[in-house]
């Protein structure tokens, strides 16, 4: 086999493994609310969806094969996106959303200390109080988002919990919440 061919596999191999995405349940087991919002421009629906973590990106806070509660179109419905809001992602050609926390946004203070990024001047940390340390090549892409300090209006970094794994930000930069399918209850 060719070796470009057999190098290109592994790299999709690894990028798979790098994110996590959601699967739907079975249309028989999924469950599913549905709340309708008033909204200036009329009525929203927000409709509780399970889903399956499917990956690492996200642990040690969600483990992959964990079920969990979607609120899809929760921000579309006029909801404002907070840190530490778990979303679903739809990342470019990807058909399975990615599954992220929101780390940082456009009213924070961004400072690149050696490796890692301080926020409002603490260093950024997951859910297990570790810290996230960048590669040259992954701080370069986050550089190209902060401009004095700070990342475009509404505009957020997203980062899986996963400090080593994890499609997020990194490879990304900075995302606009209309790429948002929902927020998780957990």
């Amino acid at each position: 086999m060719n070796k470009k061919i057999i190098q290109t596999f592994f790299v999709l191999i690894f990028l798979s493994a790098c994110s996590t995405n959601l699967e739907n349940k079975d249309q028989a087991d999924q469950s599913q609310d549905v709340e309708t919002i008033q909204t200036k421009t009329g009525a929203c629906e927000i409709k509780k969806v399970t889903k399956v973590v499917d990956g690492n990106s996200m642990s040690p806070l969600l483990k992959n094969g964990e079920e969990v509660s979607l609120l899809e179109n929760y921000y579309k419905c006029g909801k404002d996106v907070q840190k530490g809001d778990i979303v679903a992602y739809h990342y470019g050609g990807d058909e399975r959303p990615l599954i992220k926390v929101v780390r940082v946004s456009s009213e924070d203070d961004l400072e690149i200390v050696g490796k890692k990024i301080h926020v409002n001047g603490e260093v950024l940390k997951n859910s297990a109080d570790q810290e996230y340390i960048f590669s040259d090549g992954e701080l370069k892409m986050l550089k190209l988002y902060i401009k004095d300090k700070r990342i475009p209006q509404k505009t957020y970094f997203l980062f899986g919990d996963n400090i080593d794994i994890s499609t997020d930000s990194r490879k990304f930069g900075a995302v606009s919440p209309n790429d948002f399918l929902g927020k998780f209850e957990i």
